[in-house]
C-alpha cells in the first residue's frame, strides 16, 4: 500500500489512519449580470490509494461581488457519497460564503472566506416520506489562501482551513483541517496537493490527496 496505515483500537475493530486519493474535475465559470458570477463544478473523488471511488459532486456556486475587497456566494452541492464504511447516501449541502481579498504586495494576494454549510442525508425523502430526512451536519469552516502571481502566467497558492463541526446532543468543535498547495497553470489547469488532519481523536485519521480541476472556457 502506498499511504494506508491501520492501527487496531479494540479486539474486532481496525481504523485506518493514513490514505490516500485522488480527486478530478471540470470547471466552468459564467458572469451573469454585471456583479455576479456563476461556477459550475463536477468533481470525482476517490480514496483506499485512490483505487476506491468515494465521492461524485456537482457543485453550484452564484457570487456577488460587493466590492473589490469583499464578496457573498450561495452555493449548493450534490454528493454522491459512497461511505467507505456505511452505505451509500445522496445529499445535498447548502453554504454560504463572505469573503474577503487583499493585495499586500504587488504580485501577492491574501484571501479569507468564512463558510456556513448544512447537509442533508438522503435530502430526496424529504419530498416522498413525510420530510423524515435527518441532516448530517452543519459546519463553520474558516479558510485562509495566499497566492502570487509568477512569470509565465503561473499562479502559485496555499491555503489552510478548520472546520468546526456542529451536532445535536455535541457541543461544537473543531474535527479537522485542511493545507493546501497549488499551482494554476494558465488559468486553464489548477493542480495541488493537500492533507485533511482529523482533530480531537485519539488516533487522528490523516487523507493525502491530488487534486486536478480542468477550467473550461467561458
Amino acid at each position: 500500500c502506498f499511504l494506508t496505515s491501520n492501527i487496531n483500537l479494540y479486539a474486532q475493530e481496525i481504523k485506518v489512519v493514513r490514505d490516500f486519493g485522488v480527486w478530478m474535475g471540470l470547471s466552468t465559470k459564467k458572469n451573469v449580470l454585471s456583479d455576479f458570477n456563476l461556477t459550475l463544478e463536477h468533481q470525482i473523488r476517490t480514496f483506499n490509494n485512490s483505487s476506491k471511488l468515494d465521492d461524485y459532486l456537482f457543485d453550484a456556486r452564484l457570487k456577488y461581488d460587493i466590492n473589490k475587497k469583499f464578496g457573498l456566494t450561495g452555493g449548493l452541492r450534490y454528493v454522491h457519497n459512497t461511505k467507505r464504511i456505511e452505505s451509500t447516501e445522496n445529499n445535498i449541502r447548502l453554504n454560504l460564503d463572505i469573503e474577503y481579498q487583499k493585495k499586500i504586495a504587488k504580485k501577492t494576494q491574501i484571501k479569507y472566506r468564512l463558510r456556513a454549510q448544512q447537509e442533508f442525508v438522503n435530502a430526496y425523502l424529504f419530498f416522498f416520506r413525510n420530510g423524515q430526512q435527518k441532516v448530517a451536519s452543519s459546519s463553520i469552516r474558516n479558510k485562509l489562501k495566499i497566492s502570487f502571481n509568477g512569470p509565465k502566467k503561473i499562479k502559485l497558492y496555499s491555503s489552510i482551513e478548520v472546520f468546526r463541526l456542529i451536532e445535536v446532543f455535541r457541543e461544537p468543535y473543531f474535527n479537522k483541517f485542511r493545507l493546501v498547495i497549488g499551482n494554476e497553470i494558465n488559468n486553464k489547469i489548477d493542480v495541488s496537493i493537500g492533507i485533511e488532519k482529523e482533530l480531537s481523536s485519539n488516533h487522528p485519521y490523516s487523507f493525502w490527496f491530488l487534486k486536478t480541476i480542468y477550467k473550461l472556457k467561458r
